[in-house]
């Protein structure tokens, strides 16, 4: 007469069947290569659910990526602000023009 599988016997054979489909299961389109990289292309902070939630990446790559589109938005968004203040000259003389005020 057998006795049943210990809880450790059943913990190891669920691990060693989690091991076996984890590297083989498609991750979920959110997940993908290519849905990040044009949700950072469009509008970066859009990209970091997806880097918090990738099941792939490690904790420590997860807070380096978030910071660095952290600190590019950032960047970006001054960069927009300055060129703004840069045609400000510009659009006021075009809206001179446009009443037929020369």
């Amino acid at each position: 007469m057998e006795s049943p599988p210990s809880e450790e016997m059943r913990e190891s054979s669920a691990n060693q069947e989690l091991s076996t489909k984890s590297p083989a299961a498609p991750l979920p389109w959110l997940y993908r290569t290519s849905v990040i990289v044009i949700l950072f292309l469009i509008l970066p902070p859009l990209v970091i659910p997806s880097l918090i939630g990738h099941p792939r990446i490690s904790r420590i790559w997860k807070i380096l990526l978030c910071l660095g589109v952290l600190l590019l938005s950032y960047v970006l968004w001054l960069a927009t602000l300055k060129s703004l203040e840069t045609l400000k000259p510009f659009l006021e003389l075009f809206e001179h023009f446009r009443a037929g005020n020369l």
